[in-house]
């Protein structure tokens, strides 16, 4: 196993998902990739990746849609329980990102950050 898996296995496997409608990871990066492997091997359902590059829009891994953020307007973010994961190796970085979230309408309690650095 990878020295990057075992950081994150770790951290990802520790976490109740139970409570949850929608579970989505925001980075289609390595590190976001790798936690969609590890919660598909735990047998979670994950929904989708959530992505800012546009080069990305739509397309599907592992039959799964990548999107962009202001899709979760269009989910009702307010009437589902949904969770999103940050996978970002950079604080700043996922900080951005946790800002975008709740400009679409995610509360923090609905934000998990999992920086791996």
């Amino acid at each position: 196993m990878s020295s990057i898996k075992k950081r994150i296995t770790l951290k990802v496997i520790n976490y109740d998902y139970s409570n949850y409608d929608k579970i989505f990871i925001f980075g289609f990066g390595v590190s976001g990739r790798t936690i969609f492997h590890i919660l598909e091997n735990q047998n979670m359902k994950i929904d989708g990746f959530i992505d800012n590059d546009k080069n990305f829009m739509n397309s599907e891994y592992f039959k799964k849609r990548i999107i962009n953020p202001e899709y979760l307007t269009l989910i009702n973010v307010k009437r589902h329980n949904v969770l999103v994961i940050i996978s970002q190796t950079e604080k700043s970085i996922s900080k951005a990102m946790t800002k975008q979230l709740i400009e679409h309408g995610l509360k923090k309690k609905n934000i998990k950050i999992m920086n791996i650095s």
